[in-house]
């Protein structure tokens, strides 16, 4: 089973739609024998022309080219290096072999314009490079120059106990830069680099342009370290990148690892002098290493590699996924960090190469193991390691994805490499079967190698579309259709933006956003009628279009009311609306004509929309109101009742605060009459009486326009209240002739008692009649007590 090399697309916008326009891997090509096979490097010249080395076994074969080994032992595996070239469309030009009797090893190649190529790795003992025989200088490094037809210009090796050059790069004049490590000592010419017994450290050197040496360093004190990869600058400062562990100093710049080891990036100047050292730390226990870096042309450095758990860079903290993760970092020409970020799952990830374009977007290549995480897209592993790839944006932001595979390990010895035009050159080693989209390749021996170029996604570009009319109204809503191609970032959102009257963006105005064409524009009502008025689109990335090409005429007016909303009897007569603007509309809607002259019986119950329009050339602005036609309801309301209350009647003393309920429904207003000369708007009012009276209660519901009912609800009697007497006269002299009081309005019995507690005296239903009889001047005692239980007590003299 094969796992297909698959495109990953984030976001891709097309009119009315979406559709992929992403890599497309124009070749691909493998090369290979029965043996082992490894390649290490890719270079790419001005001309898209690639080149790559690494080492074979026995014979290898790149397409009809075939180098053979020079050593043929069945006992022991011996590698040879390998240059190979070829053109722009995977053609195969030359390839080139180089070694002795032991094991070399290319690892590194650098190309200038003008397909110059640069090689560097390991030999062991005597080497032979084309006419040039390298002597026995132990285990050791080597630089050899090729010219653009696979001629060896010069070659030279370095004298040392153990070492390899991992990285090279060429400036602008034609020096070289290797980087690598090295163990005890090394000698580049008379330059000596040492170190402790068995302790790797890194080193950088500079050549000229003849293949002399001009420096080397390496760093002091007691950690251990190599170094993966170099870059170098207009200017000719370099930059190397690796891990180190423990306490070490790159020139007078210390650094101190906080994990097992922390990756580290060094910027020399021209002379080999440090000028700063930065380090990316994890948490003490695990580790991360810088392996592979890219300059942008003003001088920022951009760094991938791996990490366990968690990561610093300066004051930026990246999190772990799994056993390892990728990170990938830009750093501007003062080692400060600009971004960083991440990429991962639960296996084990390894950031292995970055290039980067003229606009700053950045490709990494590296291995992936279970599945490996870039913004929203999840790619997932076969089996054992894939290969993947992943486009940056100049922010940092994941744009696309790439992964291949198939049931064995991939992607060891992974390097990538970018011409002009963007187009990446990939190459690596693999197993078995891979497959490129359609084009399947297949291993002979275990592993082979292969070398693909892919194109970059279509440059995004965005045009503003016709609109469908150049007459638009205030208020109004306009779709604005829009193009798109080329690949956009995830998330790319899109809006419209209004010119002023006179065509200037200077101070625009957003009518619309949206992700996809066409947008939905909202043209403001209140904006200012002119003919001269443009449209353009701008994405959330920054690219921005060309305006509409033709002058927009906006037709604008006041805004438009209807008026306010009624509510009108079902019998009431026709009646012609009002409080609307401005004038010289039309009217629509059930029950009104054109005037605006409303018939309820025509609308007939319930709540009816009147659409009031002014127009104004070809555009129609408009309002609306409602006019509910209701049948009055029954009122339903009275008053909270007193203990003298009957159906008809409330009685009670004075000062008396009546309470009133109301249940009735559907009016729209009411107005109670107290009988009183006072009145109430309210819903359910309370009212005081203060004076004797009888006093008629009336409610008005009103309903809306001519439409309303009334209703007595009660009569109030409001009596004086008289209190209890202490003495009364009964000498019919007509004036406090009886025990007579006021006091409550319900039935009242009263007994009298004497001083000694004997009844003299008892009335049911007292009516204020008692004149003493015949009972002796004197002070009595009475009790007096309602229908309702109510009691009250005291003593009365009579005097005649």
């Amino acid at each position: 089973m094969n796992k297909l090399f698959t495109l990953i697309t984030l976001l891709w916008l097309y009119l009315q739609g979406s559709a992929v326009f992403g890599q497309e891997w124009q070749w691909v090509k493998k090369a290979g024998g029965k043996g082992t096979d490894w390649v290490t490097s890719i270079g790419v010249d001005a001309a898209g022309n690639s080149y790559i080395t690494g080492a074979f076994e026995d014979t290898i074969h790149f397409g009809d080219l075939i180098l053979k080994n020079r050593v043929n032992d069945i006992y022991k595996i011996y590698y040879d290096i390998f240059l190979t070239k070829y053109d722009t469309d995977g053609q195969e030009v030359w390839t080139r072999q180089a070694g002795g009797g032991n094991s070399e090893w290319g690892r590194a190649i650098a190309v200038d314009p003008a397909g110059n190529s640069y090689l560097t790795g390991s030999l062991e003992g005597k080497a032979v490079f084309g006419n040039i025989n390298l002597p026995d200088k132990g285990f050791g490094t080597y630089l050899a120059k090729y010219d653009t037809n696979g001629k060896v210009l010069w070659a030279t090796n370095t004298s040392s106990t153990l070492a390899e050059g991992y990285g090279i790069a060429v400036d602008n004049q034609g020096n070289s830069y290797v980087t690598g490590w090295f163990q005890e000592r090394i000698a580049f010419g008379s330059i000596i680099l040492t170190g402790p017994e068995l302790i790797e450290k890194p080193f950088l050197a500079k050549y000229n342009p003849s293949g002399e040496v001009v420096w080397a360093k390496t760093f002091s004190g007691e950690g251990i370290g190599l170094s993966n990869d170099v870059a170098v600058d207009a200017q000719g400062n370099s930059y190397i990148t690796g891990y180190f562990d423990g306490k070490v100093s790159f020139g007078t710049k210390p650094l101190q690892a906080i994990g097992n080891s922390d990756a580290f990036l060094v910027k020399y100047d021209p002379s080999g002098n440090v000028i700063w050292a930065r380090q990316a730390s994890t948490s003490s226990g695990p580790y991360a290493m810088g392996e592979a870096i890219a300059l942008d042309k003003t001088g920022n450095c951009y760094l991938t590699g791996l990490f366990v758990n968690e990561l610093t860079l300066n004051d930026l903290i990246l999190n772990g996924s799994g056993q390892e993760d990728v990170f990938i970092a830009k750093y501007d020409a003062n080692g400060k960090v600009i971004w960083a970020t991440k990429t991962g799952g639960a296996g084990a990830d390894i950031g292995k190469s970055i290039t980067v374009d003229a606009t700053g977007q950045v490709t990494i290549a590296g291995s992936f193991n279970q599945l490996v995480q870039v913004g929203a897209t999840t790619l997932n592993s076969v089996q054992d390691e894939d290969i993947f790839l992943a486009h940056y944006n100049a922010n940092g932001e994941p744009v696309w994805a790439l992964q291949a595979g198939g049931l064995n390990v991939d992607g060891l010895y992974l390097d990538l490499a970018q011409d002009g035009q963007g187009n990446s050159y990939l190459t690596g080693a693999f197993d078995e079967t891979v497959d490129f989209g359609a084009k399947e390749i297949t291993a002979i021996g275990s592993p082979d190698l292969f070398i693909t170029k892919a194109r970059p996604p279509a440059a995004a570009t965005m045009n503003l579309s016709s609109l469908p009319t150049t007459s638009i109204c205030a208020g109004s809503t306009i779709a604005i259709p829009f193009t798109t191609t080329g690949y956009w970032a995830e998330g790319t959102s899109f809006l419209v933006e209004l010119s002023d009257a006179s065509g200037s963006f200077v101070a625009p105005i957003v009518i619309g956003t949206g992700p996809t064409s066409p947008i939905e524009a909202n043209i403001p009502l209140e904006i200012i009628a002119g003919s001269g008025y443009r449209m353009r689109i701008i994405a959330s990335t920054g690219l921005m279009s060309a305006d509409n090409g033709l002058d927009l005429t906006i037709t604008a007016l006041p805004e438009v009311s209807a008026g306010a909303d009624e509510t009108v009897c079902a019998s009431a007569s026709s009646f012609s609306l009002s409080g609307f603007s401005p004038a010289g509309g039309t009217w629509s809607g059930t029950g009104v004509n054109a005037p605006g002259v409303f018939t309820p019986a025509l609308a007939q119950v319930g709540t009816h929309t009147l659409t009031y329009s002014v127009q104004k050339g070809a555009c129609s602005f408009s309002s609306t109101k409602t006019i509910t036609v209701v049948v009055p309801t029954s009122i339903m309301a009275a008053i909270v009742p007193t203990e003298c209350s009957s159906v008809s009647t409330t009685q009670a003393y004075a000062p008396f605060q009546a309470t009133f309920t109301n249940q009735t429904k559907g009016a729209t207003g009411f107005l109670w009459d107290f009988g009183d000369g006072n009145t109430s708007n309210e819903e359910a009012p309370t009212h005081a009486y203060t004076q004797e009276g009888k006093y008629k209660v009336t409610l008005t519901a009103l309903f809306g326009n001519e439409c309303s009912q009334t209703k007595e609800i009660t009569e109030v009697v409001i009596r004086k209240k008289q209190d209890l007497p202490n003495v009364f006269t009964p000498n019919r002299d007509g004036l406090n002739d009886t025990f007579a009081f006021n006091i409550t309005c319900l039935s009242v019995n009263l007994k009298v008692f004497n001083r000694s507690g004997t009844l003299v005296y008892e009335q049911a239903n007292y009516q204020n009649t008692w004149d003493g009889g015949s009972l002796s001047d004197g002070i009595y005692y009475y009790q007096l007590t309602t229908t309702k239980g109510s009691s009250w007590k005291g003593w009365v003299e009579i005097i005649r």
